[in-house]
């Protein structure tokens, strides 16, 4: 009985390609035709391939010295879903956070590389295949729209973070800003200014920790200043120019 694990010799003599081919098919690389592709994963999964991490980063390192590509180890995969228009998106800031992200990456000797997770032609499989087959270790997942809030791939063998509040699942690693300080000082300065009656105006398409948040500083503020005349926190589903000129002539903050 044969208890070696499978290797990319056993799936290319199956298809009739070479080792070379194989490699390049299961790293995601355009250059390898659709149909070979398809063969060569599909063959993959018949036999339980899976890629040896150690090799995988090894592969990179040597790819990455011939000027073949980048080095994988210092690679951190930054995962997004597709089919979402920015114009649709409420977190279309995240291009800001990635540009932030990029700049930090590169001081401590990293890249970030985007990938994609799309029903129709990136699978979570076939996407963490491809991951652990460059030997990417860790992923960033950035802010996701207000109806996703979880994210539909194993990522037990990555290192892993997020940023926001969106996702839910699976448990992951959490970087978030603080809106309950960040509310309390902006209405602390309105008063320390001598305002007294100041207003708190939020977007429904922020996350509802973040809104939560920004309403308790807002309670927790008038209760410690003992301001007796305030406005109701208005949340607004769309904020626009004509209807937020109307409430503050109503309101008159």
């Amino acid at each position: 009985m044969n208890d070696r694990p499978p290797r990319l010799k056993d799936i290319a003599e199956a298809c009739g390609v070479s080792a070379m081919t194989v490699s390049k098919a299961l790293r995601g690389e355009k250059k390898v035709a659709e149909s070979t592709r398809k063969k060569i994963l599909k063959e993959a999964e018949r036999i339980g391939y899976r890629p040896d991490p150690v090799t995988s980063r090894l592969m990179s390192r040597l790819r990455w010295r011939r000027g073949d590509g980048k080095a994988s180890g210092s690679v951190l995969a930054w995962l997004t879903l597709t089919g979402v228009p920015q114009s649709e998106d409420p977190h279309y800031f995240r291009n800001k956070l990635k540009a932030g992200a990029q700049s930090r990456a590169e001081k401590l000797g990293y890249q970030i590389e985007p990938f994609a997770l799309n029903d129709a032609k990136m699978r979570p499989e076939r996407l963490r295949q491809i991951l652990q087959t460059r030997g990417i270790e860790a992923i960033i997942l950035p802010p996701f729209p207000r109806d996703h809030h979880t994210f539909p791939m194993d990522l037990e063998p990555f290192a892993n973070a997020t940023i926001g509040f969106s996702l839910s699942e699976p448990a992951l690693h959490r970087v978030a800003h603080n809106e309950f300080s960040n509310t309390y000082q902006a209405l602390l300065r309105t008063y320390k200014l001598g305002y007294r009656k100041p207003a708190l105006l939020y977007s429904m398409s922020l996350d509802q920790p973040i809104l939560r948040q920004a309403i308790g500083a807002w309670h927790a503020f008038l209760l410690e200043q003992k301001l007796s005349e305030s406005i109701a926190p208005r949340i607004e589903t769309n904020i626009t120019n004509q209807a937020t000129s109307r409430w503050l002539k109503t309101q008159a903050p």
